[in-house]
């Protein structure tokens, strides 16, 4: 495994050397990162798409992305351990430092071992319970666990597929799948109790800090079944560090969707925070926390077909993908949008962005006027 994890000098020596614009240089976590990251979420289960994964993450490290973005159930493990073969390419040619790139991957779902099975409750038991791991009663809605002991085993198995001794971001992968289920008084009960754990990780020095990555969570309208609070999200963290006799707690960030066909978490108000009601990535922002953004492309839908209407707001400079890019990495309390690329003239011409300004704010107010008309 390589030691050490993103540090904030090596990860902005890398930026300013690889000529990304000022304006998509931002600080996710503490760390200097591009504005975008390359997500690995979908794809074949085979080693070609392995492959492809692996030199598309050689690539934009060339073109000046050093953030990465995972689960542990993506691909059934590959798409970490394809991050991880690109890591250990790279690392050992020389062609970068493990200081200037962040990991981020996610746990919570359960994982095919390389190859998808049809009985998921089988596997978790044989995989989990029958080891001692985890209880059957544990599993929610026949495909998700978040019991601490659980959280440390994939945390460890994430960190053998990436290579890495410390993750540099470790986050719960769509807790809300256990408000399917639970009443939400018991799953804040577990949230801060998958927080002790993953406060403990990071004590030890296998994370180096941690978050949720949802994907209705915090676009929910308040009431709404699956819907999550942040601000008791923070309370649940702050309980979790001072039952361990800490300072402050290390919940750092959070992920969720935002793109021009879902702009629920910048637009929707969601989230009360005392008095007030704001969007997702403004109470995330207020609360101190990073704010990733998840399907900017919308999974490929908005790379072609835009609405005139629309597109007329964007810079003439842009491609129809590029206008999702900028929309999604425009908003001030957005750090960075995870973009899923496999080939290689994808990362080539998605990665251009890094060397423009984007959206100013004023083109920003005029496409979400043009959205809401």
């Amino acid at each position: 495994m390589f030691k050490g994890k993103a540090t904030q000098r090596a990860a902005e020596d890398y930026l300013k050397r690889h000529g990304v614009n000022p304006a998509q240089m931002r600080e996710f976590c503490g760390i200097p990162v591009s504005a975008l990251a390359l997500g690995t979420y979908l794809g074949g289960m085979d080693e070609v798409t392995d492959s492809k994964v692996t030199q598309a993450c050689l690539l934009a490290l060339e073109l000046g992305c050093n953030f990465f973005d995972s689960a542990i159930n993506y691909r059934a493990q590959r798409a970490e351990r394809s991050i991880g073969e690109a890591l250990r390419r790279a690392i050992l040619s020389g062609k970068a430092k493990r200081e200037e790139i962040f990991v981020s991957t996610k746990g919570g779902f359960v994982p095919f071992e390389s190859q998808p099975v049809p009985d998921v409750v089988g596997l978790f038991e044989d995989r989990y319970v029958k080891t001692g791991v985890a209880n059957r009663a544990d599993l929610i809605a026949g495909c998700h666990c978040m019991e601490p002991a659980y959280i440390e085993n994939q945390i460890d198995r994430s960190r053998a597929n990436l290579q890495l001794e410390t993750i540099d971001l470790y986050y719960l992968h769509n807790p809300e799948t256990q408000l399917e289920e639970l009443p939400e008084r018991l799953f804040y009960e577990k949230l801060e109790k998958a927080f002790i754990a993953l406060e403990k990780a990071v004590q030890s020095g296998r994370i180096g800090a941690y978050g949720m990555a949802t994907w209705s969570a915090f676009r929910e309208e308040l009431g709404a079944q699956t819907a999550v609070q942040l601000e008791r999200c923070v309370v649940a963290a702050e309980r979790a560090a001072e039952s361990l006799g800490l300072e402050k707690h290390h919940f750092a960030a959070i992920q969720t969707p935002l793109n021009l066909a879902m702009p629920e978490a910048a637009l929707i108000r969601t989230q009360r925070l005392g008095q007030d009601i704001l969007p997702a990535i403004d109470a995330a922002h207020v609360l101190g926390l990073s704010v990733a953004v998840s399907v900017p492309l919308f999974q490929a839908r908005l790379c072609h077909g835009l609405p005139d209407f629309i597109v007329e707001k964007f810079p003439e400079r842009f491609s129809q993908a590029q206008c999702a890019l900028s929309f999604a990495t425009a908003f001030a309390s957005v750090d960075v949008a995870m973009v899923g690329m496999k080939m290689a003239e994808h990362v080539r011409h998605n990665l251009e962005f890094l060397r423009t300004e984007g959206l100013s704010e004023g083109e920003l107010k005029s496409v979400i006027e043009a959205m809401v008309a």
